[in-house]
């Protein structure tokens, strides 16, 4: 035996120039179809935000509002981190309502972003 253990088929001509338009339809869903975020579920969240603060124990877990999906949504000094259920690489990223301003609980999360209004947003590294 000479030749590979394997034979490479001949893509033929204009076989290799489907890939460039197989990622760049790809890319175009991507833009033209985003995922929904946070600002379309914000009315959603902050109705289950709302609830959660009036709740004893003030925990809720595996809630999908508006495609996103939250593993937990828990209560703490006043302020309901929504927390999202994607922890990339060891990063935890979610959402915070808080209608008393700042939250309180900022030392449990690496960063925090001001959205407007009562929200704001934060990663934490594991």
């Amino acid at each position: 035996m000479c030749g590979p253990p394997f034979e490479v088929p001949d893509p033929g001509p204009g076989g290799l120039a489907a890939a460039p338009v197989v990622v760049l339809g790809a890319l175009l869903v991507v833009v033209l179809f985003p995922r929904p975020g946070f600002d379309e579920a914000r009315p959603q969240l902050e109705a289950i935000a709302r609830e959660v603060l009036t709740e004893p124990d003030g925990v809720r877990s595996g809630v999908e509002v508006g495609g996103l999906d939250i593993s937990r949504v828990e209560q703490l000094d006043g302020a309901v981190y929504f927390i999202e259920s994607d922890d990339s690489f060891g990063t935890t990223h979610g959402w915070i309502y808080s209608p008393e301003g700042y939250p309180d609980g900022q030392q449990h999360v690496g960063s925090i972003e001001h959205l407007g209004g009562p929200w704001y947003e934060f990663e934490r590294s594991s």
